[in-house]
């Protein structure tokens, strides 16, 4: 965040995929409670190859706080990608006023 603190978060996963919360909107919700909103940097590490990138609905959450954010996925096989949300997600919904 924009103070140099981590919000290390995980899955909540359920039955029901609808009801589970990843750690990307997980972080979110940690950093916010905690008086942050500004993000600078997102990392994703995953089991799997490739590196898993974060949901439609992870994306959104992350675009409403931070449109351009860097971010790293990575696997414990050593694979990763450097890529940024605006690459991953061009185009997404806002609030037009």
């Amino acid at each position: 965040m924009e103070d140099g603190s981590i919000h290390a978060t995980g899955n909540c996963e359920n039955c029901i995929p609808a009801l589970s919360i990843y750690a990307e909107r997980s972080a979110v919700a940690h950093a916010t409670s905690a008086g942050f909103r500004r993000p600078l940097a997102l990392a994703v590490v995953a089991e799997g190859s490739p590196p898993s990138r974060p949901c439609g609905l992870c994306r959104q959450t992350l675009a409403e706080f931070a449109a351009d954010l860097p971010i790293l996925v990575c696997n414990p096989a050593g694979e990763h990608e450097e890529l940024s949300l605006s690459e991953l997600y061009p185009q997404p919904f806002t609030l037009r006023v």
